[in-house]
């Protein structure tokens, strides 16, 4: 991953700068780390929302029922990978307890 450091205390990874002043190398490598298990997090849950809104509209009669594209990943798929970076996420905070 590329990192720039900013001698005015901000790190950058490209996309976005985390103000880092004061910080050592080891708690900011987990924060960014923590942000970004934090944003799959998020997709897979959006994800899990699009499957939940395909289930619905399935049980709904015809008549009522709306086009919803079905999910290209799995449900089963998707909570296993909710679970894996659930874990991830609480492995970080607690290293960054420790720090």
């Amino acid at each position: 991953m590329y990192r720039a450091w900013r001698g005015d205390g901000y790190k950058s990874d490209g996309a976005r700068l985390w103000y880092t002043r004061g910080m050592s190398d080891d708690r900011t490598e987990l924060l960014v780390l923590r942000r970004a298990t934090l944003a799959r997090l998020q997709r897979v849950n959006a994800a899990l929302s699009r499957w939940e809104e395909f289930l619905a509209a399935a049980c709904l009669p015809p008549e009522y029922r709306r086009a919803v594209e079905p999910p290209t990943v799995t449900y089963e798929a998707c909570k296993e990978l909710q679970g894996l970076l659930c874990q991830r996420v609480g492995e970080l905070e607690a290293a960054w307890e420790q720090e």
